[in-house]
């Protein structure tokens, strides 16, 4: 998730907090194994349970862990 010029990597248990961006973190990930959903939100494919419709329009991502976050459009 982002947070700034932060980055907040939830591994492992125990998010981490890295001064770094988005874009940043998003190039030096694996893009076979990680997506961009949302402008704030990268995931480890592996871990996405289902998408899920919300409105007429609109997706949520819900991830093994039970955690739900948007998906952009």
């Amino acid at each position: 998730m982002a947070a700034g010029n932060y980055v907040e990597v939830h591994a492992g248990g125990k998010p981490q907090l890295l001064r770094e961006t988005m874009t940043s973190l998003e190039t030096r990930l694996d893009p076979d194994r990680f997506v961009r959903i949302h402008r704030s939100a990268i995931v480890n494919q592996r871990f996405v349970r289902e998408l899920r419709p919300r409105g007429e329009r609109d997706l949520d991502c819900v991830l093994a862990s039970g955690a739900i976050l948007k998906v952009a459009r």
